[in-house]
């Protein structure tokens, strides 16, 4: 599980550093998001959808209240009762071959393939067998449609920006402090059972 605790780690951290700050303007994005938790290893990830949401009115063109479609996504997640406990992502681009290629990336490493070999003292019995890290299950637009968020206020106020941050800091320290190995996050479920589908404990190289 430490490879997947790092690879969410990794792209929280570019999560959180994507936040719109200049004034919003609608426009067309392609954005698809991913599911998962540090106690077992099945991950979720949305088909890509277009949706018209709100983007910085700069050359940067962050996504507005990304976390709100990060939640959009949980809230799917947790009402068919797939996850309890998910830490969710939103990838995005104004680009639809940036954003499926930047999908296709995310969906490889998940996948990724490793071999491993069963060594007894018979040749006959010897096993050769590749394991993939995660079990991936696709999410498609007939499940799960993304719905445009919208603000009257398109500014983010100073109360906002300061609960923002200090959420994000909590959250960064919470994850650290998973990372470091202190135990597992709030709220997460306590490891032990495994899915049905699941990859044997031994089958997996080791991650808002």
């Amino acid at each position: 599980m430490k490879l997947k605790r790092k690879f969410l780690l990794a792209i929280a951290t570019v999560a959180f550093s994507l936040t719109a700050q200049a004034e919003d303007v609608q426009k067309k994005v392609y954005m698809f998001g991913i599911g998962a938790t540090f106690s077992d290893s099945i991950v979720y990830i949305s088909d890509v959808q277009e949706v018209n949401a709100y983007v910085s009115n700069d050359s940067k063109q962050f996504l507005a209240y990304r976390d709100q479609y990060s939640l959009q996504f949980k809230h799917f997640l947790t009402s068919t009762k797939r996850m309890t406990t998910p830490t969710c992502i939103t990838f995005y681009s104004t680009k639809l071959k940036t954003i499926e290629k930047k999908r296709e990336k995310v969906m490889k490493q998940f996948t990724k393939q490793q071999k491993k070999k069963k060594k007894s003292k018979s040749k006959e019995n010897e096993e050769t067998a590749e394991t993939g890290f995660f079990n991936v299950m696709r999410i498609g637009t007939d499940e799960f449609k993304y719905e445009t968020v919208v603000s009257d206020d398109k500014k983010e106020t100073k109360e906002e920006a300061k609960a923002r941050k200090q959420k994000e800091k909590e959250l960064r320290k919470q994850m650290e402090q998973q990372k470091k190995g202190n135990g597992r996050p709030q709220g997460a479920p306590p490891s032990g059972g495994k899915p049905n589908g699941a990859p044997p404990a031994g089958g997996m190289g080791g991650g808002m």
